[in-house]
């Protein structure tokens, strides 16, 4: 069997042939074309150009792990905290030498029903952590149930945040020290909402937030998330961290991708060491 390649490549420099064929051979490839994008958002397909491999379901070689996350920002949190904490704990995983490495990769799934998200990418044959936010009730029920779903998968670890989004494990002091003004929540509270209100309310004569159409208000909070997630995130420090997560699951999320990309290291020498028939 020859050698197995699994590629990150420019979606729009794939031939339609190859487009089509990665599509019928796992019936993911527009969901990953579509959605999967590096740090810089060019957009990316993962593709394995091995029929036999995809026939046959045997585990690709040098495969990267897929970090599933709801959007864009929670790659901006983990990416940017996680090298800003290094320079305290350089134990930590280097995510964004691993994404260049081809080591992980970031998978955003966009929206849409929970329900679909754990076994979206499963015909891939990657090992996967998926990482939700835990919203409000009802919807943190049906999330729960999702990352049930992904936790039962062999090589899949699922974790939902404790908790509302990731915002919510923002330090008041860092956003302060961004310059984003005394802006005072708790651990279940709509940060971004509350950002862009608190910003919005210091424009001169400016109309009632509440009269603002919902398409203006989304706007501003999506404005004000991703602020919070590229620059407030860069002055977070590893007390800060300690105090808005005595838990340790922020740590415990880099954690896992660690033992991912080294439990796929272990059974990618194990394969290669296993004679050939």
């Amino acid at each position: 069997m020859k050698q197995i390649s699994w590629v990150a490549a420019p979606y729009g420099q794939l031939t339609p042939r190859t487009e089509a064929y990665v599509g019928k051979q796992f019936r993911v490839a527009t969901a990953v074309a579509r959605e999967a994008f590096d740090p810089n958002g060019k957009m990316r397909l993962i593709a394995d150009y091995d029929v036999h491999a995809a026939s046959t379901g045997e585990p690709p070689m040098n495969r990267p792990v897929l970090v599933v996350l709801e959007g864009a920002n929670d790659w901006q949190f983990l990416v940017r905290l996680t090298t800003r904490l290094r320079i305290e704990l350089p134990y930590l995983p280097d995510l964004l030498h691993w994404h260049s490495q081809g080591k992980i990769v970031m998978v955003p799934v966009g929206g849409g029903d929970p329900i679909s998200w754990p076994e979206r990418f499963q015909p891939l044959g990657f090992h996967e952590l998926h990482l939700y936010d835990r919203e409000q009730w009802p919807e943190t029920d049906v999330r729960q149930r999702a990352i049930d779903r992904v936790n039962a998968r062999p090589g899949c670890r699922g974790a939902l945040t404790s908790k509302r989004s990731v915002e919510n494990f923002l330090h008041t002091d860092a956003i302060s020290a961004a310059g984003g003004g005394e802006l005072n929540f708790g651990d279940h509270d709509p940060v971004g909402s509350l950002l862009a209100r608190s910003w919005y309310r210091q424009t001169p004569a400016c109309l009632p937030w509440e009269s603002l159409s919902r398409r203006t208000q989304r706007r501003l909070t999506a404005r004000a998330k991703r602020w919070l997630n590229t620059i407030a995130i860069l002055h977070m420090t590893a007390h800060l961290l300690a105090e808005r997560d005595p838990a340790g699951e922020v740590l415990g999320w880099l954690q896992t991708i660690r033992d991912l990309v080294e439990m796929d290291r272990l059974s990618t020498a194990c394969a290669e060491a296993r004679p050939r028939i």
